[in-house]
């Protein structure tokens, strides 16, 4: 389909022949998961609540899950976030990089390749979907 982005160049990266990426053709697998969330950003942007979880059903959290969230978020950050469009992604993959001791900590513009869970307002799904209709050049993770 011509909705779907296609290599080259790579949905990625952007690289054609420079492209390392391991996946850089987009799956079935990883379209139908970017038009159930599509649908799950409609049913956002048309709730009548501000602030929403948005989990995939394979997400483990840790045993620090609820302490961490519980330290970080805060209805002072859900009050100075409202009104602009906002997605809080919530944890990564586990890897070499995860240390459990380090404290929680809020970093802004920081995108980490994760099993979907993050916090979104009504703006924010309202944003995802302008466009994501037409064209498929991303994936959810």
């Amino acid at each position: 389909s011509p909705r779907v982005a296609k290599f080259p160049p790579c949905f990625r990266c952007g690289l054609v022949s420079e492209c390392c990426c391991a996946n850089n053709d987009m799956l079935q697998e990883q379209i139908a998961n970017w038009l159930s969330f599509r649908k799950a950003w409609a049913e956002i942007a048309n709730s009548n609540k501000e602030w929403h979880l948005l989990v995939e059903d394979d997400l483990k959290f840790t045993h620090k899950a609820a302490e961490c969230w519980n330290q970080l978020v805060t209805r002072d950050l859900l009050n100075e976030h409202s009104g602009v469009p906002c997605v809080l992604r919530c944890g990564w993959q586990l890897g070499v990089e995860y240390c459990d001791d380090d404290p929680p900590e809020l970093l802004p513009d920081v995108v980490r390749m994760s099993n979907h869970c993050s916090l979104m307002n009504r703006l924010m799904a309202q944003e995802l979907l302008l466009g994501s209709e037409e064209h498929i050049s991303a994936t959810s993770d």
